[in-house]
């Protein structure tokens, strides 16, 4: 526990950076009963942005829960179940459909868990996340799949658009990597803007020569999405950078299913990676 708080403190400096940069480059427990897009405001639950994970529960196939939303940012929304595995949800934004959370591989009460931030990232779960514009916004979760017939799930909205990876050479696919590399690197994800802001770290390599995004899971390699367009022999970098705006929602959606890897001369298929996690 010591050392993911530790790196979690690590990458939130990265990401202190990654925000300054970014300020110069923007262009611009509940009840179980039913309700929907027209519940009332009394039977909606309030979501306190940027207050963590808020547990609500849920019944079977069909149902769903409202939850009004109010920030001056676009913020980044995140639903996902917990406890048993296998519960489905659509998320509507004031009535327009956003998607549904990812396909749960697993269907049990086995190994359950209390904890969003561990069953978030897992493909036993189901989760997805979206990045809403600023304003007031009623936002609906409806269950699609209920194999108990109830539940518990947990949803946040965060104004920070933070993602962040620790980078070592052990983690590089298909190797191999600088086994002795490190490396930090935070990111800002800006739709109103189409651009990605980073900040970027590294030691006990040689001169870098390039940095990636790309679109895979671990232990996968995958293609590039986001060029970083690191200076080349600089160990860290600050900066924008274009991307495709459906690389951003995808990245807002379940940023576990990409990498960053920086590379050299050495290693031209990449030194050191990692894989992106929130940053909270």
């Amino acid at each position: 526990m010591r050392r993911i708080l530790a790196t979690g403190a690590a990458l939130a400096a990265v990401a202190a950076t990654c925000l300054a940069v970014a300020g110069g480059a923007q262009a611009s427990d509940g009840d179980r009963r039913n309700s929907g897009p027209g519940a009332s405001a009394a039977d909606r639950q309030s979501v306190d942005v940027d207050g963590g994970f808020q547990r609500f529960l849920f019944g079977d196939r069909g149902s769903a829960r409202t939850f009004s939303l109010r920030s001056r940012t676009g913020v980044w929304l995140r639903v996902t179940d917990t406890f048993c595995k296998g519960d489905r949800f659509r998320v509507l934004l004031d009535g327009k459909d956003l998607g549904q959370t990812s396909e749960p591989t697993k269907t049990t009460c086995r190994n359950g868990t209390r904890v969003p931030r561990q069953a978030e990232p897992s493909l036993a779960w189901s989760s997805g996340g979206w990045l809403l514009p600023r304003g007031e916004h009623v936002v609906t979760v409806v269950v699609t799949r209920s194999p108990f017939e109830t539940g518990a799930a947990s949803l946040r909205a965060d104004s920070s658009k933070f993602a962040g990876a620790t980078l070592t050479g052990e983690a590089e696919v298909p190797g191999p990597g600088d086994n002795n590399g490190k490396g930090r690197l935070g990111v800002v994800l800006h739709p109103a803007s189409d651009t990605i802001c980073y900040g970027v770290r590294t030691r006990l390599i040689d001169d870098v020569v390039a940095g990636h995004i790309h679109a895979g899971r671990k232990p996968i390699a995958g293609p590039v999405v986001v060029d970083l367009q690191l200076p080349p022999g600089s160990p860290s970098n600050a900066a924008c950078v274009a991307a495709d705006p459906t690389v951003i929602d995808d990245i807002a959606y379940a940023p576990w299913n990409f990498y960053a890897n920086v590379h050299t001369e050495a290693y031209p298929d990449g030194a050191v990676r990692g894989q992106l996690v929130p940053l909270y």
